[in-house]
């Protein structure tokens, strides 16, 4: 059973923040957006 809590396993965690980062840099570091579409981008990565 789940706890809810997100992880990632230690062996992961590298590859998966190079994914989150490298989305955020083809999201243009989140620069220049309103509220709304920051918050939505910034809980999608």
């Amino acid at each position: 059973m789940g706890t809810g809590v997100a992880h990632c396993r230690p062996e992961f965690i590298e590859s998966f923040g190079k994914d989150v980062f490298a989305g955020i840099v083809a999201d243009n570091f989140l620069l220049n957006l309103g509220h709304d579409t920051l918050t939505a981008r910034l809980a999608h990565h």
